[in-house]
């Protein structure tokens, strides 16, 4: 009787140190995040910043007309740690802009006194894939989690449709092909800023503004950039040991 009841205890004892084992195991188990992928899209607008033309006579100016664009990238991330990544985001951009001439002077015949402060409107739209590179960092892991980007892209024009009309000063119009205001290939510094709201486990949603500056001359001397807002929704792959 005294062996069985010693047996007992001792098998008893076993069970109770190993269930204690499997539930410090289970305790110890933690799940990051290593990688991600989503979607986003928005909306910017499309403006450049013009230099000083010297060609130009002094009466005539030049300006720009930004113009409000869409785009969508298809965002994936590799996690360094809960709080920083590496992003790079595809996307396609549809973009459209206006540089305008005032204070033109067409000496042709017209009654005798030629055509006086008329203007030229240069007009491109185009549609590009861009390809952003960026590193992203998260100031805190809440449910709501500000962070800051910074990077670079690689634009590429797939589709580019580009004139310029001529107004002249009795009210008629000429549309000729002239300067283009978008390169084939650009590149561009790019910055964001935003927060994440953690929908589930899984499960991002995040909204931002971003800035976009082209670093390349076109033929127009002119430095282009993109501001906007995006919203997207992503979906995070975690890792458990």
């Amino acid at each position: 009787m005294n062996r069985i009841a010693i047996w007992f205890f001792l098998s008893l004892m076993v069970f109770q140190i190993n269930r204690s084992a499997t539930a410090q195991s289970f305790e110890s188990v933690q799940c990051k995040s290593k990688f991600s992928i989503g979607f986003e899209a928005g909306l910017f607008a499309n403006n450049a910043v013009l230099k000083d033309n010297n060609s130009l006579p002094e009466d005539v100016t030049q300006s720009i007309t930004g113009v409000w664009n869409f785009s969508g990238n298809i965002i994936t991330a590799y996690y360094i740690d809960d709080r920083f990544k590496i992003k790079f985001s595809p996307g396609i951009e549809n973009k459209q802009l206006e540089y305008r001439l005032d204070g033109l002077h067409f000496y042709q015949d017209f009654n005798g006194t030629g055509f006086n402060d008329s203007h030229v409107i240069y007009t491109e739209e185009a549609i590009a894939i861009s390809l952003p590179l960026e590193a992203e960092y998260k100031f805190t892991t809440g449910k709501f989690s500000p962070f800051l980007s910074a990077g670079c892209a690689t634009d590429f024009l797939m589709n580019k449709k580009y004139h310029a009309t001529i107004y002249y000063s009795n009210g008629t119009e000429e549309i000729v092909s002239e300067a283009e205001l978008f390169r084939n290939v650009d590149f561009a510094l790019v910055a964001q800023g935003g927060f994440y709201f953690q929908a589930t486990d899984n499960i991002n949603l995040h909204a931002n503004a971003f800035v976009k500056y082209f670093l390349l001359h076109q033929e127009i001397d002119m430095k282009q950039y993109h501001a906007g807002l995006r919203i997207g929704i992503s979906y995070i792959i975690k890792k458990c040991v």
